[in-house]
This record gives structure tokens, C-alpha cells and sequence, in this order.
């Protein structure tokens, strides 16, 4: 009875730490993705099918390693980075850098940081027309911390919005519900 304690013991202690890294690619013969879903970028469809840019890009990546792929939707860039770090997925796409405990890849495309107004507003021309004022975010975006790390005579009253994407924000200048949003 002792050397079955022991070893339920064992496995008790060691199953948290194999449950929370996943095998080399090689290994199940598939290459696990993070990605958030953005339109033209990775999208499902109504009939469970996917498409976009990263989508094809991932699924060419992965089968010229001979590799399926099996791609995991994340919520926003926290969750990425969260997956990415923790070992679940062996790649996040559209991980914007700055996080120095993660690897990152040469760039395949640049994105341009933007701050939105309506059409009927003459400001914001230039980043001292922000100072102080609010532009709504994603929440747990990169942007954040770009707005807040302006100089001071520049620098936003940066307001992080929960539970939205890129598109919603755009949305809520075209709607008048945000005066300012930064976005990609």
C-alpha cells in the first residue's frame, strides 16, 4: 500500500505541471495557434469555416512543417500573451511587441497606431491636441500603454474599454458615443 500512495502522490503533483505546457508540435503532429479574431484577419464563418490573413498564413506556415493546425481564439492581447506564456499554444498571431518574457518573430506585417475622431471634428492635428483628453481604448491593448507613455504635454486621459474589439470602438465614434479612440 505504501509504494500506491506514493505513487498517487506523484502523479497528483505532477499532473498540474503536465496539464499546463503542451507537447511540441512534432510531438502530436499539429502546431496550436492563438489568435483573435478580427475581420480579414481570422474569421469563422456561420458554417464553422475559417478565413484570413493570418488563418492562411498559419495554415501554410504549418504545412510546409508537415503539421495540421489547430487554432485557439483569445479574447484580447492579455489572454495571447496569458496563452503564450503559460505553454498552451505553441504560437500567438498578431501579438503586438514590448513583452520582454516572449519571443517574437520578425514582423510579417506593420500596423499603424491611429487616433479616430468623428469626420465633423477639426482636432485632434497634432499629439499635444490629446493632452488630457479621453481616448477610449481596448482594454489590456498595447495602445494603452502607448498613450500613457507620451510626454506629458501630450499625454491622454487614457479610458480602457472592456470587452470590445477595434471595430466596436470605431463604431462608438461613428455613433458619438467616444469623442476619441486609438486604434490599429
Amino acid at each position: 500500500m505504501p509504494k500506491l500512495l506514493r505513487l498517487i502522490c506523484c502523479l497528483v503533483l505532477s499532473g498540474p505541471l503536465a496539464c499546463t505546457r503542451i507537447e511540441p508540435p512534432e510531438t502530436e503532429g499539429k502546431l496550436v495557434v492563438a489568435v483573435r479574431e478580427a475581420p480579414a484577419f481570422f474569421q469563422e464563418g456561420a458554417d464553422a469555416t475559417t478565413s484570413g490573413f493570418e488563418h492562411d498564413l498559419v495554415t501554410a506556415f504549418a504545412a510546409s512543417q508537415g503539421l495540421r493546425v489547430q487554432f485557439i481564439k483569445a479574447a484580447d492581447f492579455h489572454d495571447l500573451t496569458e496563452m503564450a506564456q503559460a505553454g498552451r499554444v505553441h504560437l500567438a498571431a498578431s501579438m503586438p511587441p514590448g513583452n520582454d518574457s516572449l519571443q517574437y518573430s520578425t514582423p510579417i506585417r506593420a500596423v499603424k497606431q491611429w487616433v479616430v475622431a468623428h469626420e465633423d471634428m477639426t482636432e485632434p492635428e497634432q499629439l499635444s491636441d490629446l493632452a488630457g483628453r479621453p481616448v477610449e481604448v481596448v482594454a489590456g491593448s498595447a495602445l494603452a500603454d502607448t498613450l500613457r507613455g507620451l510626454d506629458e504635454k501630450s499625454r491622454p486621459q487614457v479610458v480602457e474599454v472592456a470587452g470590445v474589439t477595434e471595430m466596436d470602438l470605431l463604431a462608438r465614434v461613428a455613433e458619438r458615443k467616444a469623442e476619441l479612440v486609438a486604434v490599429h
